[in-house]
């Protein structure tokens, strides 16, 4: 089964008709010693969630990380964590949207194939 640490926030869907979304994000490169696979799992508790009410990112990262979602990304784990928050949700647009600070800790992998 595929490992999952905390080391960065997990990114992922709460709805199962865009799981082919993110399976192309899974396949681009910048993914060292990661095989691209398709995760389903289940929390292991109630998550404390920030809701970002849909809001998009895209501002954020241009004034402030300069333009590099890569640095966008490891900002919003370390202020998810700094504030004691397991999740954010509802963020980019996008009503289904998640992303888990903790994903070893909150998640239970229950399913990991290979694209």
């Amino acid at each position: 089964m595929a490992h999952i640490d905390s080391s960065r926030a997990l990114w992922t869907t709460r709805n199962p008709e865009r799981s082919d979304l993110y399976a192309g994000f899974a396949r681009e490169p910048g993914w060292p010693d990661l095989p691209p696979t398709m995760l389903e799992f289940r929390v292991r508790r109630e998550l404390r969630a920030a809701d970002f009410a849909s809001q998009s990112l895209r501002d954020f990262m241009w004034n402030y990380c300069d333009c590099q979602h890569p640095v966008m990304k490891s900002m919003l784990h370390a202020w998810m964590r700094q504030n004691k928050f397991d999740a954010v949700v509802r963020l980019n647009t996008d009503p289904d949207e998640v992303v888990l600070a903790n994903p070893a800790e909150d998640l239970l992998l229950t399913a990991a194939t290979p694209l």
